[in-house]
């Protein structure tokens, strides 16, 4: 066996090499030939074992072996979702290898502490906690604005910048809406309280607007989640299917669509009235009705991107 680093108490240390039994062939073959012919009766194997390669004192392996007892204290941290979080060091120690001199890290434990991110932080699949202006602290399921960590690029990336032995602080490799380095949620959003019927967009953690609403009745109900304001239009038509399979087409002046089925924030000039309880009688077919004069300032107000909650 080649000499080669490994894990103590204390650090990692150099393992002597060790001589064993497997024969060079090559060499033993070549003397073999030798003494058939030269006529020798016996050959002593001893003298034709392979040798190991990396012996305890190659400067390359004491290199290998400084290094990873640096990288072992490094501090590695992530910023995710407005939290930091510190890789415990005595993770970042168990993943490093030495691969035949040369240090490295088990890309199956640093695999699993980056699937392991995933399954506690990923907005995709985790609900998001939020202090709704009513009704105290909600827990608002997945929807359209969300993102889930890529595993085998965040894992390269992470492999790296471990590697490199300098303290950091990173955000996680993602694919979705929006990115990890930063609150889901922070101080600009649409929030909109089934259970009051109401709505609010607050900017930099103002109330800019807010308004009685009209939401999906009980059969298309609004649906909820985190989601987003995707796009703006102008008059545009609505066209869906009513309960009975009939089809209807709705005119409106302001749309900005939230999800991926259909639903968003319109004006609505055929209700006469929001809030309480219409929902029940004169609900929508699942978009968020406003008051046509709110809508147009909510519209001109909105930026495309704006997280609208919707509980």
């Amino acid at each position: 066996e080649n000499a080669k680093v490994t894990r103590t108490n204390e650090g990692f240390e150099i393992t002597p090499e060790k001589q064993g039994t497997t024969i060079d062939v090559e060499a033993a073959v070549t003397a073999f030939k030798e003494a058939a012919k030269n006529g020798k009766h016996s050959i002593d194997f001893e003298h034709y074992l392979a040798k190991p390669t990396i012996t305890k004192d190659d400067a390359d392996l004491k290199k290998t072996m400084d290094k990873m007892n640096a990288v072992a204290k490094i501090k590695a941290t992530y910023s995710i979702n407005g939290k930091t979080i510190q890789i415990p060091t005595s993770d970042i120690n168990t993943w490093l290898i030495d691969d035949n001199g040369t240090m490295s890290l088990d890309q199956d434990k640093v695999t699993a502490y980056v699937i392991s991110l995933g399954e506690k932080y990923n907005t995709k699949t985790n609900p998001t906690e939020f202090n709704s202006t009513r009704r105290g602290k909600v827990s608002v399921p997945a929807g359209t604005y969300s993102w889930t960590i890529n595993t085998p690029e965040e894992v390269a990336a992470l492999t790296e910048q471990i590697l490199a032995g300098k303290d950091f602080t990173r955000s996680p490799i993602v694919t979705g809406a929006t990115t990890a380095d930063k609150p889901l949620v922070d101080k600009t959003y649409i929030e909109v309280d089934l259970e009051n019927q109401h709505m609010w967009y607050y900017k930099d953690g103002k109330v800019a607007l807010e308004t009685d609403i009209v939401s999906g009745k009980p059969s298309t109900q609004t649906p909820t989640g985190v989601d987003y304001v995707w796009s703006k239009e102008r008059n545009k038509t609505l066209k869906g299917k009513n309960d009975d399979g009939s089809d209807y087409a709705s005119p409106v002046s302001y749309w900005m669509p939230i999800d991926w089925t259909g639903v968003g924030l319109h004006d609505s000039d055929w209700q006469p009235a929001y809030g309480g309880d219409l929902w029940k009688t004169r609900g929508s077919h699942g978009c968020v009705n406003t008051p046509p004069d709110v809508m147009a300032k909510l519209f001109d107000m909105v930026e495309v991107g704006t997280p609208v909650l919707v509980f």
